[in-house]
Protein backbone atom coordinates (compact mmCIF):
# COMPACT_ATOMS: atom_id res chain seq x y z
CA UNK A 1 0.00 0.00 0.00
CA UNK A 2 2.59 2.62 0.76
CA UNK A 3 4.19 1.61 -2.44
CA UNK A 4 0.84 3.04 -4.18
CA UNK A 5 0.70 6.22 -2.23
CA UNK A 6 4.78 6.71 -3.11
CA UNK A 7 3.64 6.69 -6.74
CA UNK A 8 0.58 8.29 -6.08
CA UNK A 9 2.32 11.63 -4.40
CA UNK A 10 5.39 11.04 -7.67
CA UNK A 11 2.69 12.13 -9.83
CA UNK A 12 0.96 14.77 -7.98
CA UNK A 13 4.13 16.42 -8.02
CA UNK A 14 4.62 15.90 -11.18
CA UNK A 15 1.25 17.03 -12.23
CA UNK A 16 2.29 20.56 -10.09
CA UNK A 17 5.15 21.23 -11.82
CA UNK A 18 3.42 21.10 -14.80
CA UNK A 19 0.54 22.81 -14.86
CA UNK A 20 2.39 25.78 -12.86
CA UNK A 21 0.58 24.84 -8.96
CA UNK A 22 -2.67 26.61 -10.57
CA UNK A 23 -1.72 29.94 -11.16
CA UNK A 24 -2.75 31.94 -14.96
CA UNK A 25 0.82 31.27 -15.99
CA UNK A 26 3.87 28.75 -14.54
CA UNK A 27 6.63 30.67 -17.33
CA UNK A 28 7.87 34.39 -16.65
CA UNK A 29 6.13 36.81 -14.46
CA UNK A 30 4.38 40.20 -14.98
CA UNK A 31 6.70 43.37 -16.02
CA UNK A 32 7.19 46.96 -15.67
CA UNK A 33 6.57 48.91 -19.07
CA UNK A 34 7.13 52.60 -19.53
CA UNK A 35 6.18 53.71 -22.97
CA UNK A 36 8.18 56.94 -24.24
CA UNK A 37 6.62 59.77 -26.35
CA UNK A 38 9.90 61.80 -27.18
CA UNK A 39 9.62 64.93 -29.39
CA UNK A 40 11.81 65.82 -32.06
CA UNK A 41 13.47 69.22 -33.36
CA UNK A 42 10.34 69.32 -35.66
CA UNK A 43 7.37 68.30 -33.52
CA UNK A 44 5.02 70.08 -31.96
CA UNK A 45 4.55 70.43 -28.01
CA UNK A 46 3.30 67.24 -27.00
CA UNK A 47 0.62 68.28 -24.70
CA UNK A 48 -2.55 67.26 -26.97
CA UNK A 49 -0.71 63.82 -28.34
CA UNK A 50 -1.98 60.79 -26.49
CA UNK A 51 -0.55 56.84 -26.07
CA UNK A 52 -2.95 54.08 -25.84
CA UNK A 53 -3.04 50.04 -25.43
CA UNK A 54 -5.28 47.72 -26.20
CA UNK A 55 -4.92 44.66 -24.38
CA UNK A 56 -5.18 40.82 -26.20
CA UNK A 57 -4.37 41.55 -29.54
CA UNK A 58 -7.05 44.00 -29.88
CA UNK A 59 -6.72 45.59 -33.08
CA UNK A 60 -8.55 48.41 -32.78
CA UNK A 61 -10.74 50.59 -29.79
CA UNK A 62 -13.35 52.44 -29.76
CA UNK A 63 -12.98 55.66 -26.99
CA UNK A 64 -16.66 55.34 -26.77
CA UNK A 65 -16.00 52.04 -24.31
CA UNK A 66 -13.36 52.87 -21.91
CA UNK A 67 -12.45 49.59 -20.92
CA UNK A 68 -11.03 48.72 -24.44
CA UNK A 69 -8.14 50.87 -24.02
CA UNK A 70 -5.78 51.94 -21.49
CA UNK A 71 -3.95 55.80 -22.40
CA UNK A 72 -2.25 58.72 -21.17
CA UNK A 73 -5.72 59.93 -20.91
CA UNK A 74 -7.59 56.87 -19.60
CA UNK A 75 -7.27 54.52 -16.92
CA UNK A 76 -9.49 51.29 -17.44
CA UNK A 77 -10.02 49.22 -14.31
CA UNK A 78 -8.08 46.46 -16.11
CA UNK A 79 -4.85 47.92 -16.13
CA UNK A 80 -2.07 47.47 -13.47
CA UNK A 81 0.34 50.20 -11.81
CA UNK A 82 -0.44 52.72 -14.29
CA UNK A 83 0.90 56.64 -14.28
CA UNK A 84 1.25 58.69 -16.67
CA UNK A 85 4.16 61.71 -16.95
CA UNK A 86 3.19 64.42 -19.44
CA UNK A 87 5.69 67.51 -20.09
CA UNK A 88 5.74 69.17 -23.81
CA UNK A 89 8.68 67.39 -25.17
CA UNK A 90 7.53 63.91 -23.48
CA UNK A 91 4.58 61.78 -23.20
CA UNK A 92 5.28 58.45 -21.00
CA UNK A 93 2.85 55.65 -20.14
CA UNK A 94 3.25 53.06 -17.22
CA UNK A 95 2.03 49.84 -16.81
CA UNK A 96 2.30 46.72 -15.08
CA UNK A 97 1.61 43.44 -17.87
CA UNK A 98 -0.77 41.30 -16.88
CA UNK A 99 -0.19 37.37 -17.68
CA UNK A 100 -3.54 36.75 -19.31
CA UNK A 101 -3.52 40.35 -21.58
CA UNK A 102 -0.61 40.47 -23.80
CA UNK A 103 -0.31 40.83 -26.21
CA UNK A 104 -0.59 44.82 -26.53
CA UNK A 105 -0.77 47.05 -28.81
CA UNK A 106 0.37 50.82 -29.37
CA UNK A 107 -1.40 53.78 -30.79
CA UNK A 108 -0.34 56.99 -31.10
CA UNK A 109 -2.79 59.79 -31.10
CA UNK A 110 -1.56 62.98 -33.03
CA UNK A 111 -3.39 66.44 -33.32
CA UNK A 112 -4.12 68.30 -36.13
CA UNK A 113 -0.86 70.83 -35.76
CA UNK A 114 -0.77 72.20 -39.59
CA UNK A 115 1.93 69.83 -40.08
CA UNK A 116 1.97 67.42 -43.40
CA UNK A 117 2.92 64.53 -40.87
CA UNK A 118 5.00 64.54 -36.92
CA UNK A 119 7.83 62.66 -36.67
CA UNK A 120 8.37 61.56 -33.09
CA UNK A 121 10.61 59.17 -31.24
CA UNK A 122 9.18 56.18 -29.71
CA UNK A 123 10.68 53.74 -26.78
CA UNK A 124 9.71 50.93 -24.67
CA UNK A 125 11.66 50.14 -21.30
CA UNK A 126 11.13 46.84 -19.47
CA UNK A 127 12.31 46.59 -15.74
CA UNK A 128 13.68 49.65 -16.07
CA UNK A 129 16.06 48.53 -18.74
CA UNK A 130 16.05 51.51 -21.81
CA UNK A 131 15.00 50.13 -25.11
CA UNK A 132 15.83 51.17 -28.46
CA UNK A 133 14.17 54.03 -29.30
CA UNK A 134 12.54 54.15 -32.98
CA UNK A 135 11.88 57.05 -35.09
CA UNK A 136 7.82 57.49 -36.61
CA UNK A 137 6.63 60.09 -38.90
CA UNK A 138 2.82 59.72 -38.23
CA UNK A 139 -0.62 61.61 -39.59
CA UNK A 140 -1.59 64.21 -37.97
CA UNK A 141 -5.31 64.56 -36.82
CA UNK A 142 -5.53 60.89 -36.67
CA UNK A 143 -4.90 57.92 -33.94
CA UNK A 144 -2.96 54.95 -35.24
CA UNK A 145 -1.69 51.85 -34.57
CA UNK A 146 1.96 51.34 -34.80
CA UNK A 147 2.24 47.84 -36.22
CA UNK A 148 5.68 46.95 -35.82
CA UNK A 149 5.47 47.41 -32.01
CA UNK A 150 4.33 44.47 -29.98
CA UNK A 151 4.64 44.29 -25.85
CA UNK A 152 4.33 41.04 -24.70
CA UNK A 153 4.43 40.00 -20.94
CA UNK A 154 7.96 40.61 -20.17
CA UNK A 155 9.49 42.04 -23.61
CA UNK A 156 8.73 45.04 -26.22
CA UNK A 157 9.60 44.84 -29.83
CA UNK A 158 9.47 47.36 -32.45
Amino acid sequence: MSTRWLGFGIAAVLGLAISGCGGSSSLGRNSSMSIHLIRTDGTQNLTNFDVAITRNAALSFSTLDPQSYASTTNAPTWISNYSVTRSTSELVLNFTTISDQPPYYVFLSVPNTGAAFETLKFRVDVEGSTGATATYNMPINATTRLTTVQINRNTASY
